[in-house]
């Protein structure tokens, strides 16, 4: 785990730095700068990004962190790079092709009705998914030689620092929402041609011809399978934005991008520790070494409950009031509620561990698709049935459900073919330190302002900080805490 921590704690820096970054964006820039529609098409196009670099991947990204070493040890690496690089590359070329000659049609099927603004920007996202396979290729090959901390400082802060840049430009009338469309789009297109770059300089790389490169059919078959997981699995994910999008439109999804940019600080640790543990786990079952897995299993889920608990703790007692003042009345009505639900979504994705990726690292991974393909169901009728009646609360109430579903078949499926949980008797201890003092605090009745907010959010964190003291649920968290202690006391 020392590997792990350490890089984590490097990887924390550059996330709640974005974090922060990101939230003063969200909640603050961004309501002053733009309509709801306006803001609404920006999740837009992110959202559908995301989700065609999934699909367009092809699975390579994760084929290649699973067969590195094993092509590494032939001499082969360069060779399997270049393999996973152009696949992906030639698939999207042809479904951009496919986008142009297409376009009305398409654009009619993601929106709820002719929408302006979709129809003149939703063009962007073919350069940002473009930009966006190649930052997930480099982003695995930077995994195998355990370089994490540049793509987590791209894509968690450097973004969202020239992000603020230029909403700021825009809030001060240098130009208008046009122009800031179209820097928002060249700065996620950046992303990708910088990591690359610094891919080249950091790592050798030789580009060999690929006909020599042995057992390609293993990494189709492989990235194959992978694909339809990872697709389906960012299509959940986004499922809720695409819906409400279709069913609400732009406007709701204003408010519903708000929460969910909240909702990530309760996700921050597992995003800290997933750049790291990804390489950890392929070493692991590279080296046939089960019990390095167990370990870095438990306590990595050990360190998320607690963390991600400690997150949604702080969210519940204090943010309502620090909303209403940094949001306009439109904005808050109701916002809470929804921002509660989606933290719990993520928490609950975070207490289960990184089971998904021992899944997909294993022999087993077959399992993975068809798990997906059961959730990918259950979210579409679950969207479908709770959007309509209770708009996006609905939505954030089926994400909730298909996380608890989909993480509890895999853990059962881990357990049934490693015998592995990620839970020990410390996750009680854990669950109890980090809920109690909330439950009896919240309890408390406090006046709905900001000072009020301040106060039980300090004393939140001194109980359940000295019951993780004293108790120790987490040895790791347990030598952090006391690190920063006697940093200060220095």
């Amino acid at each position: 785990m020392g590997i792990i921590i350490k890089q984590g704690i490097k990887n924390s820096i550059y996330t709640y730095l974005g974090f922060a970054l990101g939230a003063f964006n969200t909640m603050i820039l961004m309501p002053a700068v733009m309509l709801k529609e306006q803001m609404g098409l920006i999740q837009s196009i992110t959202s559908y990004t995301n989700i065609f670099t999934a699909f367009f991947t092809l699975g390579m990204p994760l084929a290649l962190v699973k067969f590195y070493n094993e092509y590494k040890a032939k001499g082969q690496q360069s060779a399997l790079l270049f393999y996973t690089l152009i696949i992906p590359l030639i698939a999207f070329g042809a479904f951009t092709i496919f986008y142009f000659v297409f376009r009305s049609q398409f654009l009619a099927l993601v929106t709820k009705d002719d929408s302006k603004l979709i129809y003149e920007y939703f063009d962007l996202m073919i350069a940002m998914t473009f930009s966006s396979l190649i930052f997930e290729i480099f982003v695995s090959v930077l995994k195998n030689y355990f370089i994490t901390e540049a793509p987590v400082f791209l894509k968690e802060l450097l973004l969202r620092i020239l992000n603020t840049v230029v909403l700021v430009l825009c809030y001060l009338h240098v130009y208008d929402y046009h122009t800031l469309v179209y820097l928002y789009a060249a700065i996620f297109t950046s992303l990708g041609i910088i990591l690359a770059i610094y891919s080249f300089v950091k790592v050798p790389f030789s580009f060999n011809d690929i006909k020599q490169l042995s057992g390609k059919r293993a990494v189709i078959n492989y990235g194959a399978y992978t694909l339809l997981n990872v697709g389906i699995t960012y299509l959940v994910f986004q499922l809720d934005i695409v819906m409400i999008q279709k069913y609400l439109g732009l406007a709701p999804l204003a408010i519903y991008a708000i929460a969910l940019n909240i909702s990530v600080l309760v996700q921050l640790p597992q995003r800290s520790l997933l750049p790291i543990m990804h390489g950890v786990i392929a070493r692991a079952f590279y080296d046939n070494n089960m019990q390095e897995l167990e370990s870095v299993y438990k306590k990595s889920a050990l360190v998320m409950t607690i963390a991600g608990g400690f997150m949604i703790s702080l969210i519940i007692l204090g943010l309502s009031p620090l909303l209403n003042i940094l949001l306009p009345p439109d904005y808050t009505e109701g916002l809470m509620t929804v921002i509660v639900i989606l933290c719990v979504a993520k928490y609950v994705d975070m207490f289960f561990g990184f089971n998904g990726y021992i899944i997909i690292q294993s022999p087993f991974y077959r399992f993975e698709v068809w798990s997906g393909i059961v959730l990918l169901a259950i979210c579409i009728i679950l969207n479908i049935l709770l959007i309509k009646p209770l708009g996006i609360n609905g939505a954030a109430m089926a994400t909730v459900l298909g996380f608890l579903i989909y993480n509890l078949m895999r853990v059962w499926y881990v357990y049934s073919k490693f015998k592995i949980i990620p839970f020990t008797k410390e996750t009680i201890k854990s669950v109890l330190i980090i809920f109690i003092p909330l439950i009896l605090i919240y309890q408390i009745p406090f006046p709905d302002d900001l000072q009020s907010g301040i106060i039980k959010s300090i004393f939140y964190v001194a109980t359940a900080g000295a019951g993780i003291i004293f108790f120790k649920p987490s040895e790791d968290i347990h030598r952090f805490i006391l690190r920063i202690i006697g940093s200060v006391r220095k």
